[in-house]
Parts: C-alpha cells; structure tokens; sequence
C-alpha cells in the first residue's frame, strides 16, 4: 500500500504515513516549494543507506497539509523503532496555511501518531530556508552552527555587497593565484 493511516488525529486531521511511491507525495511536492532532500527517491536511498524504511509523515486538516519525510528504524532488541529525518535539510512542509498554528497542531498530531505507532524518539533536521520559522512547543530546537545561502538571482556585484570583506578579498586572492570555478557535467576534469 502505498499510504497507511496512522492513528486517531485530532478532531478534522488526518494523520498518514506515506511510503515512497504514494502519489499524494509527489503531487504534494508538485504544490509546495522544496528541496531534493524531500524527494521519495532521497528518501527511499537514505533509507536504504541507513537500513530502514523511508516514508514521509503527512497531516491534513481540510485544505491545509504538512508532509515531514523520515527514515524509520528499528532499535535491535526492544521491538520498538525511532525516527529522523534523511541526511541534509528535509525539515517539514507546509501547504495550504502560512498559520504556525498549524504546523504545531499539524506535527503535535504527528509525534502523537507515531507514539503509537511504537516510534520512541524523532530527529528531524530543519531546512535554513523553508523552516526559517518552526512551530514552537515541538521538541527541543538545537541550533549546530549557522548556514548560508546566497541569492543566485542577484547581480554578481550585489552578491559580493552582501559578503563580509574577508570574504571578497579570499575570493580575489583565489582567482589571483588562478583558481576557477566551472560547471564540468562531462567530468572531464575529475581525474
């Protein structure tokens, strides 16, 4: 099968676990801004990497949904499992609601779910830019260092405004020493 339900939701969620050929997954994907890292096929690799099974957590309430990729493992010896997020940033999805409200309700339904479904902890990694603002009361937020991103749709000289000056001068020193970079999609220069 290629969704399960999951547990009984609060009153109007619906809380299911996708497998990685669930087509709601890819139309969901097709409807919200993401990442590769939330892509089935990511998913289903990690798992395998990790040697367990990759699905996707997803909640609806009438038009809004939420959709929190996961590998889920067993813990040897206890016949229970936990949960965490594939490698990267596959933080959870939002569609349909920009209300944080939601998303807490939304993934307090989750963990709820999967508590019974045996899944005794949950490690999810947070996209820097698509969970700039994740719900609060879920969990404990961690933060392991900062990330960057750089905006590629910008001037290159609005790009290098933006940059610390000891990054612009490490950067004029590299092409000054004869560095480059460029696309090399033969790898004809991998050797």
């Amino acid at each position: 099968a290629s969704s399960r339900p999951a547990s009984t939701p609060p009153a109007g969620m619906v809380v299911r676990m996708l497998d990685v050929d669930a087509p709601r997954w890819t139309s969901f994907l097709g409807e919200t801004p993401h990442d590769f890292y939330h892509l089935p096929a990511y998913v289903a690799l990690c798992a395998a990497h990790e040697q367990g099974e990759g699905c996707a957590l997803y909640i609806e309430n009438g038009a809004d949904s939420l959709l929190l990729p996961l590998i889920l493992r067993r813990i040897p010896g206890s016949g229970r499992r936990d949960a965490t997020s594939p490698y990267g940033y596959p933080g959870p999805l939002v569609d349909g609601t920009a209300d944080p409200g939601f998303q807490s309700a939304a993934m307090t339904a989750g963990l709820t779910a999967l508590g019974e479904e045996g899944i005794v902890s949950v490690f999810v990694r947070l996209h820097p830019l698509l969970n700039a603002s994740p719900p609060s009361g879920i969990g404990e937020i961690v933060l392991h260092g900062e990330t960057v991103s750089i905006d590629l749709t910008l001037s290159q000289a609005a790009r290098s405004a933006q940059m610390r000056h000891n990054h612009r001068r490490d950067i004029a020193k590299a092409v000054k020493h004869g560095l480059v970079a460029r696309m090399d999609p033969e790898f004809a220069r991998y050797d």
